[in-house]
């Protein structure tokens, strides 16, 4: 999956949604970034029928990066749909509304 911003996963939390199309494709869309490490100021609300979101942890000493934190928890909860984490250490995460996290790849 492409973004049409630069990915700066080093210093900013970025994150927005994921559409599927009507040809089965996947599209990101309402691509958001910020420059502050913990939180996205006005991440939009879903579209219609998400198919997941995305975002990033950089890193931070005073925060835990790894792991999907509870607010995160909950954009998934209230879209109906998985989250997807990319965090300092290079994993891709992804976290279902059953309460189940799991490793599903890197980034590169």
């Amino acid at each position: 999956m492409e973004s049409s911003r630069p990915l700066p996963l080093l210093v900013l939390k970025w994150g927005g949604w994921i559409t599927q199309n009507a040809d089965g494709t996947y599209s990101i869309e309402k691509d958001v970034y910020t420059g502050t490490p913990h939180n996205i100021p006005g991440f939009p609300g879903p579209p219609k029928n998400p198919a997941g979101w995305y975002h990033t942890h950089p890193p931070s000493p005073n925060y835990v990066t790894d792991e999907f934190s509870v607010n995160d928890k909950w954009i998934s909860y209230d879209a109906y749909a998985p989250g997807y984490l990319g965090v300092p250490s290079g994993a891709v995460k992804k976290y279902m509304t059953t309460g189940v996290t799991t490793t599903i790849g890197k980034c590169k």
